[in-house]
């Protein structure tokens, strides 16, 4: 059998996604609470683009691949909340946000282990990889009034730029003919071992270094779920409308301080940790 080749053009059109971590720093410094710091990075949509590829090696094996970006990423808030001993919450502001981008790529080898009696459909097992990077940038803050009163401001004031690495996920794909051209197809990835690592630059911090202020990472896990309809509209030709949802959380291993003139500070990874979610509908077309 000569390889078959799937090209794809994936267009996710309303994406959400949120980020939130938060971090121990009392082992430097004892009136600090555990957790000292949360900040939560929401409401951040975007329009993402993506291509992809399918390369059908025989009946049973195949190989895909897909690789995305944003193109529009203009909108969201920061929400920073920082505690003393005995969690007594003392400052919390909020930040509009942009970013200057998200992209990632991933690639799964799969095989296809059942096929449904009479041509209804097949299911596959995949493993494969995937790489996730996105930059948030905060910009001028407002205190809640509840908690701290401040003189507002519209400086630039944090950049954080996070990578996911996920080395191994493993996982499945059903897909179920429903009548001749529409068929629903529901993936599912799970990683064990994530791996995450982030750099954040605190701009209106004077006793810290301006890149990096701070530099974190970590490990945990993630998974995916995609469910799609597919409308074959000619032999070569697909319409696929679905939606998408990643999700990943991870328990920080070591966070370093970068201070002026000062010895770099290691914080305690007790409570640290990140999450990301991330989805959004799509749709593509494929030969």
């Amino acid at each position: 059998m000569r390889p078959r080749v799937e090209l794809s053009f994936r267009s996710w059109l309303f994406t959400a996604g949120e980020t939130q971590w938060g971090h121990n720093a009392s082992g430097l410094d004892s009136a600090l609470g555990d957790p000292t710091s949360k900040l939560k990075y929401k409401d951040n949509d975007t329009h993402l683009v993506g291509l992809g590829a399918k390369v059908h090696f025989n009946r049973r094996v195949f190989l895909e691949g897909e690789f995305g970006l944003s193109v529009d990423f203009d909108r969201g808030n920061l929400i920073d909340e920082d505690y003393f001993v005995g969690q007594q919450l003392f400052s919390r502001t909020s930040s509009d946000i942009t970013g200057k981008g998200t992209w990632y790529f991933s690639g799964n080898v799969g095989y296809r282990t059942v096929d449904l009696p009479n041509e209804r459909g097949h299911l596959d097992v995949l493993a494969g990889f995937q790489y996730w990077r996105t930059t948030y940038e905060a910009k001028g803050f407002v205190c809640d009034p509840s908690v701290l009163t401040c003189d507002p401001s519209t400086l630039p004031s944090v950049k954080n730029t996070t990578h996911w690495i996920t080395p191994l996920q493993i996982g499945g794909q059903l897909e179920y003919r429903i009548v001749r051209r529409v068929s629903a197809n529901v993936k599912m990835l799970f990683s064990p071992a994530s791996v995450v690592y982030n750099e954040d630059i605190h701009f209106q911090r004077s006793d810290l270094e301006q890149d990096p202020s701070f530099m974190m990472w970590g490990v945990g896990f993630s998974a995916t779920v995609e469910p799609t309809v597919k409308i074959m509209l000619t032999r070569h030709l697909a319409l696929v409308g679905g939606y998408r949802v990643m999700w990943s959380r991870a328990c920080l291993r070591s966070e370093t301080t970068y201070r002026l003139c000062r010895p770099d500070g290691r914080v305690s990874s007790s409570y640290s940790r990140k999450r990301r979610l991330a989805s959004g509908w799509s749709w593509l077309g494929c030969p």
